[in-house]
């Protein structure tokens, strides 16, 4: 495992992570989202950033782990592997979130959030295939 590409991939990933974060789900799906969730968001001026960078390097972190590990390059490689994993991973979470809590008041809300996410993915590891894991020459 190349280590500056493992780090160049988390660092890229985070960064895609929050920027296309904010933009799917703090504009595109935000009032879908708040009409079909409870409203248990903190308010702009009082969320935790450090905590939020911290997770969103870590999901740059596992797709960069998942493209080493399987000695996937390219950006088609980078787009499949990362929406396979944002499909398992948001359907296993909301499912479970859906189950247990109040946070989704209906399946359209899990739909939406699980589409979101399989497209904040897809993007990223696109991008990360694109630009940090790509076939060699």
């Amino acid at each position: 495992m190349n280590t500056k590409n493992l780090l160049l991939g988390t660092l890229l990933g985070g960064v895609s992570f929050f920027f296309l974060g904010w933009l799917i789900f703090g504009i595109l799906l935000s009032p879908i989202m708040e009409a079909n969730c409870s409203n248990i968001a903190r308010p702009m001026e009082e969320m935790l950033f450090g905590p939020l960078i911290v997770s969103n390097l870590l999901w740059g972190l596992l797709i960069s782990i998942s493209m080493a590990w399987t000695q996937k390059t390219g950006a088609l490689a980078g787009l499949k592997t990362a929406s396979l994993l944002g499909l398992i991973i948001t359907s296993a979470m909301d499912l479970s979130l859906y189950s247990m809590t109040t946070y989704f008041n209906n399946l359209n809300a899990v739909v939406f959030d699980v589409f979101g996410n399989v497209l904040l993915y897809a993007i990223t590891g696109t991008l990360l295939g694109l630009l940090i894991f790509k076939p060699a020459k």
